[in-house]
């Protein structure tokens, strides 16, 4: 279970110590490889998003226009169209999709565990104003990871755009009031990966696709 740890643990070694590029600079390094592995699963889960919000507005704009037709009827018709539309733009339910997320979030768990051994075994590694291996006492690195968490996932404007927010942002209160207590080698992590994937949205993960929903080429 923990030969992929035990890897991930060699090749910070052997980054930093043989290389000599230092902890801090061999974690940032591997975290960018462990994202990269995520990237296609992450264009797929963007664009799949996508089409689902833009043919929940379409089915939005039918239902309005079909106002006048009984509830129950109406509920039926725009329930066919929805399973026909998600069957069209092959849209994928979350329950397919969980097999990948295990697995990303076991690679995840094995990462974060090599971390902990790092931290661990070698108990002294000061950069700048932090220890990799404590937690860092001046909060700049937690309020860093709430910062990014922010702009990566802010919701966009909807119907309950309100109520969104609002979840959001306790959701990422809780997450800083948890990343105070982690030690600075995991916040490096999270941090590192939150930049990487920011930027890979706005270079690659443009919703200029999205307009091709009225021409019927999602």
């Amino acid at each position: 279970m923990f030969y992929l740890s035990n890897l991930i643990t060699n090749s910070l070694d052997f980054l930093a110590i043989k290389l000599n590029l230092g902890y801090l600079i061999s974690l940032i390094l591997m975290t960018i490889i462990l994202k990269m592995i995520f990237i296609p699963s992450k264009i797929a889960s963007h664009k799949n998003k996508t089409r689902k919000k833009y043919i929940l507005e379409e089915l939005e704009r039918i239902d309005e226009r079909k106002r006048r037709t009984h509830k129950l009827i109406r509920k039926k018709a725009l329930k066919i169209k929805k399973m026909k539309l998600y069957k069209e733009n092959n849209i994928i339910s979350w329950k397919s999709t969980f097999p990948l997320i295990f697995f990303q979030f076991f690679i995840i768990i094995q990462f974060i565990h090599s971390l902990h051994a790092i931290d661990f075994e070698k108990g002294n590694l000061p950069y700048l104003w932090f220890n990799l291996a404590n937690r860092d006492f001046t909060f700049i690195l937690p309020l860093l990871v709430f910062t990014l968490n922010l702009i990566e996932g802010y919701p966009k404007k909807s119907k309950n755009f309100k109520i969104d927010l609002t979840i959001y942002l306790i959701l990422n209160v809780l997450i800083l009031l948890f990343a105070i207590y982690l030690p600075s080698s995991i916040l490096i992590y999270w941090i590192s990966g939150t930049c990487f994937f920011i930027i890979i949205e706005f270079l690659w993960l443009k919703e200029k696709h999205i307009k091709q929903f009225e021409t019927g080429n999602i």
